[in-house]
């Protein structure tokens, strides 16, 4: 095994993973392990310092280069819009357009499950054909008020973190936990919509 972060020179301030309440200790004690075999990978390995995370540790970020084989994926099953039957008129021509497959494909078969199949396919054929598929509509979950604070707390995070004198960065800490709990609380109000 092979520790990420012992891999390139960095400052210190990019080694250190964690830092004490009052910001006078910092140690690397958080690490990214990988198989020697992938060693030659690994681009590059450091903590990330301006992550808003609300916690002590900082994030390590290790970059890396692979080449895999594509994933294929699979198509995602489209719903037919059946809120069309609401219409008289498409309602009359989903009835007829049933029957009609029904009476085209209709075999007097002994077999069970190939008069389902039958069934089945007569009613899906006309859905698709008449009804087509719903659009799909993806709506945001997060307001744009919602947005605006985390921008808000991340200008704070940054801020924090780029402060050299101690009263400052305790006011700011403190203005940020503050917008950290509006950011919960309007993210709360946002999922219940």
């Amino acid at each position: 095994l092979v520790i990420t972060g012992t891999l390139f020179p960095h400052k210190d301030i990019h080694k250190a993973t964690w830092v004490s309440a009052d910001d006078s200790v910092r140690n690397q004690i958080d690490h990214l392990l990988i198989s020697g075999q992938w060693r030659s990978s690994v681009l590059d390995s450091r903590a990330q310092r301006g992550a808003d995370v609300g916690s002590d540790h900082y994030l390590v970020r290790t970059r890396i280069k692979l080449r895999l084989n594509r994933y294929k994926v699979n198509n995602i099953k489209q719903k037919i819009d059946v809120e069309r039957l609401g219409d008289e008129g498409t309602r009359k021509k989903y009835c007829e357009a049933v029957k009609s497959r029904l009476e085209e494909n209709r075999r007097e078969s002994e077999d069970i499950e190939e008069m389902w199949e039958q069934l089945k396919n007569a009613y899906i054929r006309s859905a698709e054909e008449v009804l087509g598929f719903r659009k799909r509509k993806n709506k945001p979950w997060i307001s744009n008020n919602t947005w605006k604070l985390i921008d808000e707390k991340k200008i704070l995070k940054t801020k924090t973190d780029s402060t050299r004198s101690e009263r400052i960065k305790n006011k700011l800490r403190n203005e940020y936990r503050e917008k950290d709990r509006e950011v919960k609380k309007s993210v709360r109000e946002d999922k219940r919509m």
